[in-house]
């Protein structure tokens, strides 16, 4: 029952985790491709009213994500810390497969779980402190739209780099279980 509830809650955690992020990257889109096209016949001083009230509004959006990543992230890094921080690998020693596995990491930059779960927490971290700089404080930062910009491109940095450690993880783990395959249905 407690291993049912765990992993529930690493569920919900990784679910949280997604939709968090896509609050922020949808909202970044959205404030940078749609609004300045939306408003951009109106008034200046209508435009600047418009871009505070939302830049107010999507400020909450931000905080709640930023506070939900880092929270879903945490719970994240402990669950797959054991591939992190190499502790598979040697426990594989003691299965014989840790050849199958050094071999696989090898092979590619691409089977290195470390390196990708690295890049994207400080990717991810990077983007988050981008989007909170840019809704904090009374005022916008110069350029704002630019920053935007750069922060969409850092945030689907940090998405690939999730994904690209998810991949080297499972590619670990199927590598691991490849003799310890299920007996097909002719056996």
């Amino acid at each position: 029952m407690q291993e049912t509830i765990l992993n529930l809650f690493y569920l919900l955690s990784r679910y949280i985790h997604i939709v968090a992020t896509t609050m922020i990257v949808g909202g970044t889109l959205f404030y940078e491709m749609v609004v300045p096209v939306a408003i951009g016949e109106l008034k200046t001083e209508v435009q600047l009213a418009l871009f505070g009230r939302m830049r107010w509004v999507f400020r909450w959006v931000v905080y709640t994500s930023t506070l939900a990543l880092f929270i879903t992230g945490g719970a994240s890094f402990y669950r797959n810390y054991h591939v992190i921080d190499g502790r598979f690998v040697r426990l594989m020693e003691q299965n014989a497969g840790v050849e199958k596995i050094q071999a696989l990491e090898d092979s590619s930059i691409l089977n290195h779980p470390k390196i990708w779960f690295v890049t994207h927490a400080f990717t991810g971290a990077g983007s988050l402190l981008i989007a909170v700089s840019l809704v904090s404080g009374g005022k916008p930062p110069n350029r704002p739209i630019q920053w935007m910009k750069l922060n969409l491109f850092v945030l689907m940095l940090a998405i690939f780099t999730a994904s690209a450690s998810r991949g080297a993880r499972q590619n670990l783990f199927q590598e691991v279980l490849k003799d310890r395959a299920l007996p097909s249905a002719h056996d």
